[in-house]
């Protein structure tokens, strides 16, 4: 199972608190955004980003944000930019900008990624599901997001292994 989030240094540590319930306070991701906000993504389709340059700080009084995703969150990866790319089981979205003007816009409403498959190859945001492995290649004439299939000749049979381990 999973905890609230924490901090650590080498002196001292503590938990980081984004509700006042710790039965809902069990972050399954974190990251950052734009460099400027920690963001913890949680199963059930939050992603929470704490106010800007103070990221054990997640009131919303005094600016944290919270985005529902509407799908089950399975990964979470900083991308170029102001963007972090949130996968969810069907869907895959990007959020960008800080504060008031955050944006979520939808990468893909069709595909999403198995849980903790999510990684960065080089600057490519790659990760796996019931296809194979697949890719998210940025298009130079906007910054959006293009799905690619990494796998080709061998998806079948991949896709085949992935879903029987997945059963």
């Amino acid at each position: 199972g999973s905890s609230r989030g924490f901090w650590a240094q080498e002196a001292a540590y503590g938990n980081i608190y984004t509700q006042e319930t710790e039965a809902n306070d069990h972050p399954k991701f974190v990251g950052m955004h734009c460099r400027a906000q920690l963001a913890l993504a949680f199963e059930v389709g939050s992603v929470q980003l704490s106010v800007p340059g103070e990221p054990l700080n997640f009131n919303g009084l005094q600016g944290a944000q919270e985005v529902g995703m509407g799908d089950t969150i399975t990964g979470m990866l900083e991308s170029q930019g102001t963007s972090t790319i949130v996968f969810c089981a069907r869907s895959i979205a990007r959020l960008s900008g800080v504060s008031l003007s955050l944006q979520q816009e939808t990468i893909s409403s069709k595909v999403g990624a198995f849980a903790y498959s999510c990684v960065a190859v080089g600057a490519v945001p790659t990760f796996t599901n019931q296809n194979g492995v697949s890719t998210l290649e940025s298009t130079a004439a906007y910054g959006d997001f293009a799905g690619g299939d990494a796998t080709g000749a061998v998806t079948p049979r991949l896709a085949t292994k992935l879903i029987d381990d997945t059963a």
